[in-house]
């Protein structure tokens, strides 16, 4: 299960940038944190993969990056 979500972290955060990992990181683990206090600790593992639902459903492009031209 670490597996998966460090993968949802990098696709929140960004391949290959590393401040974009640590704020999506925290973001996971905060969202992870409140979900299992608020709603219920049984859905713990599940609020990550929400994220990555909703963020891939707003902006599939890469959450840090920037306009080519």
């Amino acid at each position: 299960m670490p597996l998966l979500i460090a993968f949802v972290v990098v696709v929140l955060g960004g391949m290959g940038n590393v401040q974009g990992a640590v704020v999506g990181g925290f973001v996971i683990g905060i969202v992870e944190s409140f979900g299992g206090a608020y709603i219920s600790s049984d859905y713990k593992n599940c609020f990550p993969f929400i994220i990555l639902i909703a963020t891939l459903l707003i902006r599939p492009q890469d959450s840090s990056a920037k306009r080519l031209s």
